[in-house]
């Protein structure tokens, strides 16, 4: 079987649907599925693996196994109207976005707890006669 006759085949899994569910949402025949997902056919027209794609929740160059990202977007996930909407915008949009993105991903970085090293560890147990480093600072004179 070939690359993309076995992600079709798993995809179509995935999805939980039969080669005749699938062949239904694509005005195909049963038969036709089942030849991609054996291989015997190979020239899959560009907008049938199009629609596949959409379907899957994937892009159409993991399906073409041109593509080694090997977890499929869930369809009407976040990630997913993410990158839809993404798709949709002209270039310069696109941009804007992915510089919007990386701006708020800097500034969540900001939201992230600091550890704070002026107060006592709470994660270990010191012994009573080794913690006298407070009470010779605040025994000092000098300081």
């Amino acid at each position: 079987m070939c690359k993309m006759g076995n992600r079709i085949k798993m995809c179509r899994t995935k999805q939980k649907l039969t080669q005749e569910e699938l062949a239904e949402k694509l005005g195909l025949k049963k038969s036709a599925i089942a030849k991609y997902e054996n291989g015997r056919v190979e020239n899959i027209k560009r907008s049938t693996i199009e629609e596949m794609a959409k379907i899957f929740g994937c892009r159409p160059s993991y399906l073409m196994g041109w593509d080694n990202v090997d977890y499929i977007i869930e369809t009407n996930s976040d990630e997913h109207i993410l990158i839809e909407t993404y798709n949709s915008l002209p270039e310069l949009s696109q941009k804007r976005l992915l510089k919007y993105a990386s701006s708020l991903s800097n500034l969540t970085k900001l939201e992230e707890p600091v550890l704070n090293a002026a107060h006592a560890r709470t994660d270990i147990t010191v012994p009573e006669d080794a913690d006298i480093s407070e009470k010779d600072v605040m025994d000092d004179e000098n300081f």
